[in-house]
């Protein structure tokens, strides 16, 4: 008599999307334990908090906050999430946390004239049940969060543009110094700058990163989500996968994927090296997508490739370099390009800026460093040189590491 043949139980869990929640958080505890505790104190001292969380994209930044929101839904704290439109807020989405008492008069958009953005318009318009020509919103929410604690998510707010998040901020800085309200705004690293521009007293944000995923944690995110399938994974191939994914939280939800589907393809119920290998070449056109997209992003022509390119360098010569390090780099890098010195430091600065937007590097928060976003992404780019992207000498490199370094020693 045969046996059967083995089927994973269930379907498959493994999620590589954006804003998808994967079967396993893994690694995240310390962030959600942080954002919890602040929270708390909200509660206690009645008032409130603002918060920035930010990291390249794929780390899992979306689906870690949407798991807070559910957790304080079901401890009775009001919450409402919102993402911005072609850069600007959608003002009739702030109604949402307001009580329906407040809700019944609703903002008058209509008379909106003049100077003013839509969200600005919104925030000093007449309701129907109170005054007009005062900041009425900010007066009915502040009211609301001494009864309900309140938090508003703000997911993709790198996309703000610099009005509405000037807008926002001064909103919420004179509700949440009076009642139990905090702001939550999610984004990339470049939604630091943002904030800073936005205003004065950005500096006062509570600031938390997201990186990678420790080694351990990566393996959990594999392992766990499919023992509960009923597969096993030997320990060396679950190894060979979390390095090659370089725990990079959106890697390791693809090969989840690819894993799982080859143990139901193959009836396998441990994976050995040949289920890694058919999945390796599911992974290998997923990961060709991935670059090339980054690829258009970055521009494979022009100054800012240059500067991808020699930062690829860079980082694979060392590994810890500030922004004075890298901004020194990039100048290294335009001098065949842009001969003069002042237009040379100002463009070198301004593709700084913009390669931290996009997350091509980034800086943690409590960290001296920039650090790649993607190190593979990096190889990647690094293999597209052509004779317009000469090599910087491996000793410039060290020597603008080892300078980063001093700077950043007290």
């Amino acid at each position: 008599m045969t046996s059967a043949r083995f089927t994973p139980k269930g379907r498959n869990p493994f999620t590589p999307g954006a804003g998808l929640q994967p079967p396993l958080l893994a690694g995240r505890e310390d962030i959600l334990a942080l954002f919890k505790d602040r929270l708390g104190r909200l509660e206690d001292s009645g008032q409130g908090h603002a918060m920035l969380l930010y990291g390249p994209r794929g780390m899992g930044k979306t689906v870690l906050m949407e798991r807070l929101q559910d957790d304080l839904g079901r401890s009775g704290i009001h919450t409402a999430w919102i993402n911005p439109k072609n850069g600007s807020v959608p003002a009739e989405a702030l109604a949402k946390l307001l009580p329906k008492s407040a809700r019944m008069g609703e903002l008058q958009f209509s008379a909106g004239t003049g100077p003013l953005t839509e969200l600005a318009y919104a925030l000093k318009a007449t309701w129907t049940l109170g005054k007009g020509g005062q900041d009425l919103f900010s007066d009915h929410l502040q009211a609301a969060c001494k009864k309900i604690s309140r938090v508003l998510f703000l997911d993709e707010a790198h996309t703000l543009n610099k009005e509405d998040a000037t807008e926002l901020l001064n909103m919420a800085q004179v509700v949440y110094g009076r009642s139990r309200f905090m702001l939550v705004l999610i984004g990339t690293p470049g939604l630091r700058q943002i904030i800073r521009r936005a205003g004065a007293f950005s500096e006062r944000f509570e600031s938390a990163s997201l990186g990678m995923l420790s080694e351990s944690a990566a393996q959990d995110a594999l392992r766990v989500p499919l023992k509960k399938g009923g597969i096993d994974i030997d320990t060396e191939c679950l190894l060979e996968v979390v390095r090659d994914a370089q725990c990079y939280p959106f890697f390791i939800q693809q090969w989840g994927e690819a894993l799982w589907n080859c143990a139901a393809q193959d009836g396998a119920q441990r994976l050995t090296d040949d289920q890694v290998q058919k999945a390796q070449s599911t992974i290998a056109e997923q990961r060709s997508d991935f670059y090339s997209g980054r690829l258009r992003e970055i521009r494979p022509q022009g100054d800012l490739f240059a500067a991808t390119i020699a930062i690829a360098d860079a980082f694979a010569a060392a590994e810890q370099y500030d922004e004075q390090g890298i901004a020194e780099l990039i100048r290294l890098a335009l001098e065949d390009r842009i001969p003069e010195e002042t237009k040379r430091e100002e463009q070198a600065e301004t593709l700084l800026q913009e390669l931290i937007a996009i997350g091509y590097i980034w800086q943690p928060v409590r960290t001296p460093y920039l650090q790649p976003g993607i190190p593979s992404l990096m190889a990647y780019i690094a293999q597209r040189r052509d004779k317009r992207h000469p090599r910087i000498p491996q000793e410039t490199l060290l020597q603008l590491s080892q300078e980063s370094c001093r700077r950043a020693t007290p």
